[in-house]
Formats: structure tokens, C-alpha cells, sequence
């Protein structure tokens, strides 16, 4: 008995430091009204002040490792803005860990995908009729506004058309789409693009660009390519080291050959 009640002495004693936002009643209760007991009593789903559920609906976790704590949704940070809020009537699924920030709004009908090691930051929205899949190690940044759909319906006078007004959206695997960008239906990236102008508007499927590319503009267009996201935490504090010691330089250059440029973006990547 006492082995099967150590995740909730933990949460009370051992965490309250370290969690001190965590809303121990609503992590409890969606736990155990989500998900089935073998996973449940993990508590792998850590749920913080200031989240507001709705409807829970359907929230499955298809992980071949369940951790407590690996999904947390509505800590604050800095950037949080208002109340996160759950309205779910389809279904969230969960591949693997994942953070969502928060202030997140999650008004879902459909069918949300979240592919693992995905960060979902402060104040972004999601509103979902048909299916939002996001690929895994993909980032979205602080007050980003997903719609699957036009949520009406419109006819074309002329020849009395109506056309269909929702349709999926997929990001790829290792996407850093950046603040404030704008996504709506039908619109898919790509592996390793980056989105790296705020207000960018993503309208279609940018399948068809080349590997690596940058999209920015409103809507959307290429301005950039062969261009990488470093995930390698230690790269990063090289880097960091580098432009710290020397104030009048703008670039580094990797010592590395080409061929070592996947190992040198992916090698040692933050694991939530």
C-alpha cells in the first residue's frame, strides 16, 4: 500500500520546492480519470495552477517508457499570460515527453498528435476541428495561434460552391517555429524547418521546399536556406562562451567538417 501511495507523498513532500505551482488535486484527478490505472499511477501528467479544464476527453500516452512528470502542462514562466484552459472533445495523444507552457489554450474537436520532446511555450492557442500533428523535438514559440479550420462555411454565388472548410495540420520533426507565428489549415513543414520571423503566416504545405529552409513573411515564403537549429546543449555553451569573450565578433565558426554538421546539431539535444 505504501509503495502505491509513494507518488503522492513525493508530490507533497519531496516536490513542493521544486513544484511549487503544481495543482496536486487536478494532477490527481487527471491522472486517474484519463488514463488507465498501469499508467496512472506514475502520475506522468503534472497539471499547474492556473490551468482550467473544461472537458478532459480523450488523453492517451503511447510511450514505451511512462515517467512521472513527463507531460506538463500550465507551468508558469515569465512570458504566461492569463489562464491555460483545457476543452477537449477528441482526443490528445502524447508519444513521448512533452511541456506545454503556461497560459495555453487547448480547445480541441479533433485529434491532436504531439510526437515527444515537443515544448509548447506561453500564451500559444490551439484550436482544433480536424488534426494538429506535431513532429517530435519540434518547438513552438510563446503566443503562437493554431486553426485547422475556418469554423464556417462560405458559397460562392456564382456557380453555389461551398468548399470544405477544415483541413489537417502537420509539422515536422525538429521545427523551431518562432513567437507569434500564425498557422492555419492545410499548412505543413517539413523536418528541420525553422520559422524565424514573429507574425509569419503559414497558409499552405510548404512540403515541396528544400531541406533546411527558412520560411518568413506574411504568408509564408522561403528566406533562407540550408539553415539548422543546434539542439546540441554543449555546442550551444561553446558558442555562448565564445561570443562572451569576444564582444566585437559576430561569427563563430563551427571547427567541424561538413560531414559532422547532423552530429554536431543533434548530438547531446535536451530530453525532457
Amino acid at each position: 500500500m505504501k509503495r502505491l501511495l509513494m507518488p503522492f507523498i513525493r508530490l507533497v513532500r519531496g516536490e513542493r520546492k521544486t513544484h511549487r505551482s503544481l495543482n496536486i488535486i487536478k494532477t490527481i484527478f487527471v491522472n486517474f480519470k484519463a488514463l488507465p490505472f498501469s499508467q496512472a499511477r506514475h502520475l506522468p501528467i503534472f497539471i499547474y495552477s492556473g490551468t482550467r479544464i473544461y472537458h478532459l476527453g480523450k488523453i492517451t500516452i503511447n510511450s514505451p517508457q511512462v515517467t512521472r512528470g513527463m507531460i506538463s502542462i500550465g507551468k508558469i514562466d515569465f512570458k504566461s499570460q492569463g489562464h491555460g484552459k483545457i476543452f477537449n472533445l477528441g482526443e490528445i495523444r502524447f508519444e513521448g515527453p512533452v511541456i506545454i507552457g503556461g497560459g495555453v489554450i487547448i480547445e480541441n474537436l479533433g485529434c491532436i498528435i504531439l510526437h515527444g520532446q515537443n515544448f509548447i511555450s506561453e500564451g500559444v492557442t490551439l484550436l482544433i476541428r480536424d488534426r494538429l500533428e506535431i513532429g517530435c523535438f519540434s518547438r513552438i514559440g510563446f503566443r503562437c495561434f493554431f486553426m485547422d479550420s475556418d469554423d464556417h462555411f462560405t458559397i460562392n454565388c456564382k456557380d453555389l460552391s461551398i468548399r470544405r472548410n477544415k483541413q489537417p495540420i502537420i509539422i515536422g520533426q525538429y521545427n523551431w517555429i518562432a513567437g507569434r507565428t500564425h498557422v492555419k489549415k492545410g499548412a505543413v513543414t517539413p523536418d528541420y524547418t525553422i520559422v524565424a520571423s514573429a507574425h509569419t503566416l503559414l497558409t499552405k504545405d510548404y512540403s515541396n521546399i528544400e531541406k533546411y529552409s527558412v520560411l518568413g513573411g506574411i504568408p509564408a515564403k522561403v528566406i533562407g536556406q540550408g539553415i539548422r537549429r543546434i539542439h546540441n546543449w554543449e555546442a550551444e555553451q561553446q558558442i555562448y562562451s565564445y561570443f562572451n569573450a569576444n564582444p566585437d565578433k559576430d561569427i563563430y565558426i563551427a571547427d567541424i567538417s561538413p560531414e559532422e554538421i547532423d552530429d554536431y546539431c543533434l548530438s547531446n539535444a535536451l530530453h525532457f
